[in-house]
């Protein structure tokens, strides 16, 4: 099933959204980080560009120490771009606590204000942050699907 197409031409099927950015996807350009200071939980991010949306995947863990790199990373995927939506992938993410969740919630406002759209991917098999999402109420509200197809046909 294909669901859009690259700046290569190439039609992305579910197989292709569910591994690393290929030769269908770039990178945003400045849009890689992460935290290596020995005092704080390991953390990182890849920015990728997939036609005009930008997908920010994280990985580690994202909290207090962390959650500004979030904010960041957003604001640098979105920065000079003409993006609709934006995509947060947390597939990779083995801690996520309420600071990350504000740093999340301030992003969506700021993006809205720009008539952009936030998309949040939780999998299944991450129901440890999905439950945070589910007991704060804000799965709805942060756009919260299961995949990178759900986030990118929505």
């Amino acid at each position: 099933m294909g669901i859009s197409a690259s700046t290569s031409g190439r039609v992305h099927t579910r197989a292709d959204l569910t591994r690393p950015p290929s030769l269908g996807t770039q990178d945003i350009d400045g849009v890689e980080g992460g935290n290596s200071s020995p005092l704080t939980p390991p953390f990182s991010w890849h920015g990728t560009l997939l036609d005009e949306t930008p997908i920010i995947r994280l990985i580690g863990e994202v909290d207090l120490a962390t959650a500004r790199d979030l904010e960041r990373a957003i604001d640098a995927a979105t920065g000079s771009r003409t993006a609709r939506q934006v995509v947060v992938d947390l597939s990779e993410v083995c801690f996520f606590d309420s600071s990350a969740l504000n740093a999340l919630l301030k992003s969506r406002r700021r993006l809205t204000l720009s008539g952009i759209t936030l998309r949040v991917v939780i999998p299944p098999d991450q129901p440890h942050i999905r439950k945070v999402f589910e007991i704060t109420q804000l799965m709805e509200p942060l756009g919260v699907v299961e995949t990178l197809v759900d986030a990118l046909t929505q």
